[in-house]
């Protein structure tokens, strides 16, 4: 398996990994008609819905394209107080509020709104808030519509080009088609691209991490050989077994990273795979002890110096494969590091060109 294979499959998992995916949060006080909500987006009753403060006790997930629809427990209530509902439920970790409610903004939905703007205004990462008003059947006209929004835009000292105001209805369908394209409008590319990407690093960099760990092993079994190669009394076959134990170790390690002739030929222009390339070679590896001419000169001289000398020549015959083996391990990492952003780039592109990936309720 190469290693761009190691890393599509990190991907692909990836794919069905809730925390890649963006989450939309609809949050409001039981009663509100969140999931009811959810039910009308879907086009499915997927939401058990209800009027009981208990009806939703955990944060359910729906699925839809790139995008997750969480239906947050109301708060206010004996279950979760304000403070309990903040820190079970952390706000900031979703990436959109659906802010759900119904008739006039009590207290606690001030309360609870000036969270999420005072997250929107601090977060680096933009928070997108919709407010939808729920149960509009008893709005009669335009007029009044009005004078509800200055109401609520006043109680929470904001303006409907910040905060988009939806006025809906879950029997009659009312104002579903306005809050679609909204949701719409919002730019999800920043959203997953941000999320995906920080998870397939975090993945990939799991992998990677324990890749070091079996080299760092390999080297260790490697040394001994070479150790023991330090007391052969003959100069050049003794740098002739150093050089098959160095081509052998780094075989290795190079296993370990999956990086096999498909990932060296693809990737033959990135810098360090270029490296990689040359130490598989004779000539390559021979130029690369170059810079250890001391140690080597040292290691041989050490050989004819009676019982200390043979014993210091095993040790840097030891350290010296070490040495070499490290800086091979880095070679491969920074290979690996630099496939692994060719990939990124490649992949969000293909992804960015998926509208159904990037606008909720897509293909």
């Amino acid at each position: 398996m190469s290693l761009k294979t190691t890393f599509q499959n990190i991907l692909d998992e990836l794919k069905d990994n809730d925390e890649a995916f963006s989450q939309i949060a609809l949050i409001g006080q039981p009663g509100a008609g969140k999931s009811s909500i959810i039910n009308a987006l879907m086009g499915a009753h997927v939401a058990e819905t209800g009027a009981s403060t208990d009806t939703t006790k955990d944060a359910m997930k729906y699925r839809y394209n790139f995008n997750l629809l969480v239906d947050l427990p109301g708060y206010g209530t004996d279950m979760f107080n304000m403070q309990t509902w903040k820190d079970k439920f952390n706000p900031a970790q979703y990436d959109v509020f659906v802010f759900v409610f119904s008739g006039k903004l009590m207290r606690e939905d001030v309360e609870m709104l000036n969270t999420l703007i005072e997250l929107k205004k601090s977060d680096s990462v933009e928070h997108p808030i919709f407010l939808v008003r729920n149960h509009c059947e008893d709005i009669a006209n335009d007029e009044e519509i009005k004078r509800i929004s200055e109401d609520i835009y006043g109680a929470i000292n904001d303006t409907k080009d910040e905060i988009p105001l939806y006025f809906v209805d879950c029997k009659s369908k009312k104002g579903f088609t306005e809050l679609s394209h909204g949701f719409q409008s919002i730019n999800y590319r920043k959203i997953w691209e941000q999320r995906i990407i920080s998870s397939f690093r975090k993945e990939c960099k799991k992998v990677l991490n324990g890749c070091i760990l079996r080299a760092c092993f390999t080297i260790e079994n490697h040394s001994y050989v070479a150790a023991a190669n330090g007391i052969n009394p003959i100069p050049v076959l003794d740098t002739t077994v150093d050089l098959g134990i160095y081509f052998d170790m780094f075989s290795d390690i190079r296993n370990i990273y999956n990086i096999d002739e498909e990932d060296l030929e693809r990737y033959s222009i990135v810098p360090k795979v270029k490296i990689i390339v040359e130490l598989a070679t004779k000539k390559g590896l021979l130029m690369f002890l170059k810079n250890f001419p001391g140690k080597v000169a040292i290691k041989n001289a050490m050989k004819f110096i009676p019982v200390i000398g043979c014993g210091a020549s095993v040790g840097l015959g030891y350290k010296m494969c070490e040495w070499v083996g490290e800086e091979y391990i880095g070679d491969c990492n920074e290979a690996a590091n630099e496939i692994l952003e060719i990939m990124i780039k490649k992949q969000i592109e293909e992804w960015a060109n998926n509208k159904s990936m990037i606008v909720l309720g897509g293909a």
